[in-house]
């Protein structure tokens, strides 16, 4: 018996703000119990709000595997990476990154140092905690920050949450800036990564844990042509999650992303780089900023990624020829593997 764990939509902090991404989990649900009954398995289900709720779901359940599909709980966003600990204190193999990745990955300034560390570029930036508000006058703080443009984003969330390209990214250093990192702080309960805004284009590696071996299934782009004149090539939270705007409509994900063999060789070793510098396991997806097919950084490592029927990772195992089903016996047998 397999368990699919997933966290309860609406119990995160920021399912207050955004809703959609905090919801997509129950798809994400969907798809891998519908491949694991296709393929026989009986699948149970189980919903939590919070860490102290899985001792008991992981205690009744007879499952000897689970998929963690757990995103954030509750109100403390750093408590989900400790998921796959419990399950293994239960006896439970558990697929996807470990609680090492999750809570490095989780921390995208600690994981930009890794990240360094390794050989990896990334774009220069600075982590403002609220305190760093409070305790600093706004000129000190401004002096510290790299040249611009700059992007404000949340530390420790996903799916783009908390970032709006009208509101996030500024041409250079000033009090509008250090607005939106308070904007942060108050809506997201967590510090402010301020980072130079790089490049034009976005493109995005999808990577698989397949027999031992870390494949690249395909780099994507973030297609920006279609976006009118003055709008910010950003793949922000409406491009994501607001399936009806106009800006979902104008920025398509293109699997693959139409670039030259060695530009996509040299993101791909980037991102096995990133993979192994950030302990990944079975699945994750790495995103990047370049100027043109030049000059490529990365923006974060998704340990444990969307992997719902519409997300970027599905798209890439279907250019690589994977089956949804495929896929999902891959994670339950790597899971076992590992707990051997």
């Amino acid at each position: 018996m397999i368990l699919i764990l997933h966290n309860e939509p609406g119990a995160a902090t920021s399912g207050a703000v955004c809703p959609e991404s905090d919801a997509e989990v129950l798809e994400q649900v969907a798809a891998v119990a519908a491949a694991l009954r296709a393929r026989g398995v009986t699948v149970e289900q189980a919903g939590v709000r919070a860490l102290g709720d899985l001792p008991g779901v992981l205690a009744a359940t007879a499952a000897t595997t689970v998929v963690n599909l757990v995103e954030c709980l509750g109100r403390a966003h750093d408590m989900a990476p400790y998921v796959p600990a419990l399950c293994a204190a239960f006896g439970k193999a558990c697929t996807g990154c470990d609680s090492a990745c999750l809570s490095l990955t989780l921390d995208k300034w600690r994981t930009r140092a890794v990240l360094h560390a390794a050989g990896v570029p990334v774009a220069a930036g600075i982590c403002v905690p609220p305190t760093d508000l409070s305790d600093m006058s706004g000129a000190q703080l401004l002096a510290r920050l790299p040249a611009g443009p700059l992007i404000v984003k949340p530390l420790s969330t996903d799916g783009s949450e908390g970032i709006d390209a009208r509101l996030s990214v500024f041409d250079a250093a000033g009090p509008a800036v250090l607005d939106r990192a308070r904007f942060v702080h108050e809506h997201f309960h967590q510090p402010a990564l301020i980072e130079q805004f790089h490049g034009n284009r976005e493109y995005q590696a999808a990577l698989l844990e397949q027999d031992g071996r870390v494949i690249v299934l395909a780099i994507a782009e973030i297609d920006f042509s279609a976006l009118a004149p003055g709008q910010r090539p950003l793949l922000d939270y409406a491009a994501k999650w607001h399936y009806a705007s106009d800006v979902y409509v104008r920025t398509p994900r293109v699997v693959p992303a139409r670039i030259g063999a060695a530009f996509a060789a040299r993101l791909a070793a980037m991102a096995r780089t990133a993979w192994q510098a950030t302990g990944c396991n079975d699945y994750a997806r790495v995103d990047f900023r370049a100027v043109g097919e030049d000059a490529p950084v990365v923006l974060e490592v998704n340990a444990n990624p969307d992997i719902g029927p519409d997300s970027g990772y599905a798209a890439a195992l279907a250019h690589a020829g994977i089956s949804y089903e495929d896929f999902a016996a891959m994670l339950i047998h790597n899971a076992g593997a590992r707990a051997q």
